[in-house]
């Protein structure tokens, strides 16, 4: 079965949008790749920057769905087993989903500048939602005493410089992902926390 037309423009846009930019991409390139006449296209978007838009909120609200998967799906009292979930979870997405980590990677770096304040406000949001989680997570393995006391806000930067570093790796270095480098990155970071 095939899908929607709707969805095959937002996929298609993502690539565009990740590969030559907002600016360079045109609504008749998009057209093209969804195999449509350009025309056809507004009967779904009225303008680029409405589509654009789409996008931006297609690729937050996959990241986001699947955070709150990861996140229901915990067993509690946390161990460190539980945030190596997490961390094995968001790389594995990433990696599935590479178009939405470039294009996360290109407009958090590089917003256009009509879109500029938009973009950070959806990133800080997507942020605090995630680093409450997280923060959720420090507090039940302090509490369990497995970790050194760390700021908490210092812990989810750790933990989310970590991911994005290894996301860096394996998608824009193309290094196979293997859970091999998984578990010894893991283990690096939690060698650093881990309360002896």
């Amino acid at each position: 079965m095939s899908k929607p037309t709707n969805t095959k423009i937002l996929e298609e846009a993502l690539i565009l949008f990740t590969e030559k930019g907002y600016i360079d991409t045109t609504m008749n390139d998009i057209a093209e790749r969804v195999g449509i006449k350009a025309p056809s296209i507004y009967e779904h978007y009225s303008s680029k920057k409405e589509l654009f838009f789409d996008v931006l909120e297609f690729c937050f609200s996959k990241y986001k769905n699947m955070l709150e998967n990861v996140y229901e799906g915990l067993q509690y009292p946390v161990d460190m087993s539980e945030l190596f979930k997490v961390y094995k979870k968001v790389i594995h997405f990433m990696i599935k989903n590479n178009y939405n980590y470039k294009f996360f990677l290109r407009y958090i770096t590089f917003p256009p500048n009509q879109f500029e304040d938009i973009i950070r406000d959806r990133i800080f949001n997507l942020a605090k939602f995630s680093a409450k989680a997280i923060i959720s997570i420090y507090e039940g393995l302090l509490t369990n005493e497995m970790i050194k006391v760390i700021n908490k806000t210092d812990f989810v930067l750790w933990f989310y410089r970590m991911i994005i570093g290894d996301i860096f790796q394996f998608i824009i270095c193309n290094e196979k992902l293997n859970d091999e480098k998984l578990t010894n990155n893991w283990e690096l970071f939690w060698s650093g926390i881990y309360k002896d």
